[in-house]
C-alpha cells in the first residue's frame, strides 16, 4: 500500500502527516475567502497538510475570534487585514 493516495474529487496528493523528528516540509497557504467583519475587510487564509484544507469549524472559529478582537478603524488603521487558520490537528 502506497503512502500517498489520490483523492477522488481533485488531483491533490494527500501525504501522511509529519511526525516529530521528520524534516521540515512547507505547508501550502491557501486563500479561502474575503470576509466583512463589521467595517473591516479581511482576507481569510488557511494552512493544512498538503492535499488538505483546514477544517471548516477551525476557519469559522478563527474568523469569529478576529471579529471579537479587531480594534476600531481610525486614521492610522484603515480596516483591512488578514487572518490565518492553521490546522495543526493534521499532525498525528
Amino acid at each position: 500500500m502506497s503512502a500517498h493516495r489520490e483523492t477522488s474529487n481533485h488531483s491533490a496528493t494527500i501525504e501522511p502527516p509529519p511526525r516529530i523528528g521528520d524534516p521540515y516540509r512547507a505547508r501550502p497557504l491557501r486563500f479561502l475567502r474575503r470576509q466583512d467583519l463589521g467595517s473591516w475587510r479581511v482576507k481569510v487564509y488557511g494552512i493544512a497538510t498538503p492535499g488538505r484544507v483546514p477544517r471548516s469549524e477551525l476557519v469559522e472559529a478563527t474568523v469569529a475570534r478576529a471579529a471579537e478582537v479587531l480594534p476600531d478603524i481610525g486614521p492610522d488603521r484603515p480596516g483591512v487585514g488578514f487572518v490565518i487558520a492553521h490546522d495543526a490537528a493534521t499532525v498525528g
